[in-house]
């Protein structure tokens, strides 16, 4: 009986560890290469960081360096490309002319073609946001560890943001501005 005891209370811990465990240490991601001069406009751009949360499902949080005056901007605000094939939603961004919708896949200005983008609604400043969150979930097959959420595309990267900067250093002030140039 005693054996039974033991083995049941390995057990119940054994189970109370594998949630404690789908709950790995974020990979943050630098936004760090440009299509645009770096040094007229250095990086860091913005990080995105990839939380893994069960075998299919995953969030991604993007943030622009909105003190350096970046913020992410219109079509392919957010890019991502998966290992496996995800549907992702809006978590939550604070653009305020609407958070848009899901992009479908497609090329982030010269860094190759992604699988998921998000695109910010288009509403002349509003369409900016110094930060977006997505839920994806994967809709066949499993991922292991955070380290299995993305893949490299075609081009080597697995996230990409559109990015634009100007003279500002908060949301509000950034909606004020016109961009001097977008990348």
């Amino acid at each position: 009986m005693r054996k039974l005891a033991v083995l049941a209370g390995a057990l119940a811990v054994g189970i109370c560890a594998a949630p404690l465990m789908a709950t790995a240490a974020p990979i943050t991601y630098e936004l760090g290469a440009a299509n645009i001069s770096s040094v007229t406009y250095p990086p860091p751009y913005g990080t995105v960081e990839v939380s893994f949360l069960d075998a299919t499902h995953a969030t991604l949080k993007y943030e622009s360096n909105i003190a350096a005056g970046y913020i992410f901007v219109g079509s392919g605000a957010a890019g991502a490309n998966f290992n496996g094939p995800v549907t992702w939603a809006l978590s939550s961004c604070n653009a305020p002319g609407g958070c848009g919708s899901d992009g479908g896949s497609g090329n982030e200005d010269g860094w190759g073609n992604f699988s998921n983008t998000w695109n910010l609604k288009s509403a002349g400043n509003g369409d900016r946001a110094s930060e977006i969150i997505l839920s994806a979930e994967l809709t066949s097959g499993t991922w292991s560890d955070v380290n299995d959420v993305l893949a490299l595309n075609g081009s080597n990267y697995v996230v990409a943001a559109h990015i634009g900067s100007g003279s500002c250093d908060s949301l509000s002030s950034c909606n004020d501005v016109t961009l001097a140039t977008t990348g």
